[in-house]
């Protein structure tokens, strides 16, 4: 009996794995215009879910503005140097 039960739970727990994946599948629709919005939709849904990125994080921000500082400099020191002398 406790098998019975073990392998009803397991084969419920694998039906229900693509129903929480998402109830919308955007691939089967030849238009582009509905792809595209049912992707949308889809993408507001998951926005909240999304763990954020580096470009959320201000300090990651401030170190790629102070890389970009430092490869201006570097790039105006190259300039002047006389190639082929």
């Amino acid at each position: 009996m406790i098998r019975f039960l073990a392998c009803l739970a397991f084969l419920l727990a694998i039906n229900s794995a693509p129903a929480l994946a998402g109830s919308e599948q955007c691939l089967h629709i030849k238009s582009s215009l509905e792809r595209q919005a049912c992707e949308d939709r889809k993408a507001a849904s998951l926005a909240p879910k999304r763990e954020p990125g580096l470009s959320d994080n201000p300090t990651m921000m401030d170190s790629v503005e102070i890389l970009k500082l430092e490869d201006d400099r570097l790039a105006k020191r190259l300039q002047g140097i006389c190639r082929g002398c």
